[in-house]
């Protein structure tokens, strides 16, 4: 249920944002978490849906990008993307790896309407 916390973080991410401008509309935000956040995407938009009810967000589309483990091993020093949450070298098999991607949690871009002057300003 972790999903709703984070939910609630890029809400008031966007209002705190709209504060500091408030003649522009969001119409799009990017989402990225790593696959080790452990987050259900439907989970996720359910949520986003329920904070964004009957506001001025109502009309934001959500997008979600799921970013790949990657570990680097210590023996082979080669860096590997990992499917399974099993960690070791998929090349040699040794368990000493480190994780050097997979754990992100980030608002990636955020898209506003436009200006008069065609331009973008968040």
């Amino acid at each position: 249920m972790h999903e709703y916390t984070i939910g609630k973080s890029i809400m008031d991410t966007l209002i705190n944002l709209k504060k500091q401008y408030p003649n522009k509309r969001i119409t799009k935000v990017t989402i990225i978490a790593g696959k080790l956040r452990q987050i259900l995407p439907q989970a996720l938009f359910f949520y986003l849906d329920i904070l964004k009810k009957d506001t001025e967000f109502s009309k934001i589309e959500f997008i979600y990008k799921e970013k790949p483990v990657k570990i680097k091993c210590n023996k082979c020093n080669k860096i590997s993307k990992i499917n399974e949450l099993e960690f070791l070298c998929p090349l040699c098999g040794n368990y000493d790896i480190k994780v050097i991607s997979g754990n992100e949690l980030l608002i990636e871009s955020i898209e506003v309407e436009e200006d008069k002057n065609g331009n973008k300003s968040v």
